[in-house]
C-alpha cells in the first residue's frame, strides 16, 4: 500500500472511532469537521502536487538558467574578442591612413620630379637639335674652307708654275695629296677630321700666317691620310711636330 492510502486508512478509522464515542450533537458537528478535514486534505494534496510541480519546473528553469548564464559568458568572452579587434582594426586603419597620406606625398614630389625632368629633356633635345645644327654647318663650313683652300693652291701653285715650270709636277701632287687626304679624312674619319681641322682653323685665325704654313709643309710631304690626321692631331694639341 502507498503513504497515500495508509492515511486515508488511518484517517477512516479514527472518524469512526470518535463518530462512536459521542452524542449525535457532537456527530453532526464531527461531520461537519469530517467534510471540512477531507477538503482541508483535498487542498493539501493539490499543493503538494502543485508543489512537485512548480519543484520540476524550478529544476527546469535552474538548467536553463545555467543555459543563459552560459550562453552570457560566452558572448561576454566573444564581445571582449571583438572590442579588442575592432580596436585592432581602428589603430591598423590609422596607420594605413599615415601611411597613404605619406604615399601621396611621395607621389606628388615623384611627379614634380617628373615633371622637372620632362623639361630638362625637353631643353636637352632642343639643345642637341641646336648643337646638331651647328655641327652640320661647321662641317659644310668646312667643306667650304676646304675648296677655297684648294682654289687658293691651286691659284698659288698656277703663279709658281708660271714662274719655274720645273716645279710643275710638284704642284700637280701637291693639289692631289690635299684632295686626296681631306676627301678620305672627311668621308672615312669624319668626327676626328671634322674636330681637327676646326680646332685647327680656330688656331690659325688666332696665329696667323704660320700654322698655314705648316699646313702646307705637312701635306706637300708623302704622307698617308692617317699619318695627316695624326700630325694635325698634334699641331692642334700642341706637340712639337717630329
Amino acid at each position: 500500500m502507498s503513504t497515500s492510502e495508509i492515511e486515508d486508512f488511518v484517517n477512516g478509522a479514527l472518524i469512526s472511532w470518535i463518530e462512536s464515542c459521542l452524542p449525535r450533537n457532537e456527530i453532526i458537528a464531527g461531520e461537519r469537521l469530517k467534510q471540512e478535514y477531507k477538503n482541508r486534505q483535498e487542498q493539501y494534496r493539490a499543493c503538494r502536487g502543485e508543489n512537485s510541480r512548480l519543484k520540476l519546473q524550478n529544476t527546469e528553469l535552474s538548467g536553463e538558467l545555467s543555459n543563459k548564464l552560459e550562453q552570457i559568458t560566452n558572448l561576454e568572452i566573444e564581445y571582449t574578442k571583438m572590442h579588442q579587434r575592432c580596436e585592432m582594426l581602428f589603430q591598423m586603419n590609422s596607420s594605413l591612413d599615415i601611411d597613404r597620406r605619406t604615399l601621396m606625398d611621395h607621389v606628388s614630389q615623384i611627379l614634380a620630379q617628373y615633371h622637372e625632368l620632362l623639361a630638362h629633356s625637353l631643353e636637352d633635345k632642343q639643345h642637341y637639335h641646336d648643337e646638331e645644327k651647328n655641327f652640320t654647318d661647321r662641317v659644310n663650313n668646312l667643306h667650304r674652307q676646304k675648296e677655297k683652300l684648294e682654289e687658293k693652291i691651286m691659284e698659288h701653285y698656277r703663279k709658281l708654275d708660271s714662274c719655274s715650270p720645273k716645279k710643275k709636277p710638284f704642284a700637280l701632287n701637291f693639289v692631289k695629296k690635299v684632295r686626296k687626304a681631306g676627301s678620305d679624312l672627311i668621308n672615312r674619319v669624319p668626327n676626328r677630321v671634322i674636330f681637327c681641322v676646326v680646332e685647327f682653323e680656330a688656331a690659325c685665325k688666332h696665329r696667323g700666317e704660320m700654322k698655314q704654313r705648316k699646313l702646307i709643309e705637312i701635306v706637300s710631304q708623302d704622307l698617308r691620310p692617317g699619318q695627316i690626321l695624326l700630325t694635325l692631331e698634334r699641331l692642334v694639341l700642341g706637340e712639337r711636330y717630329i
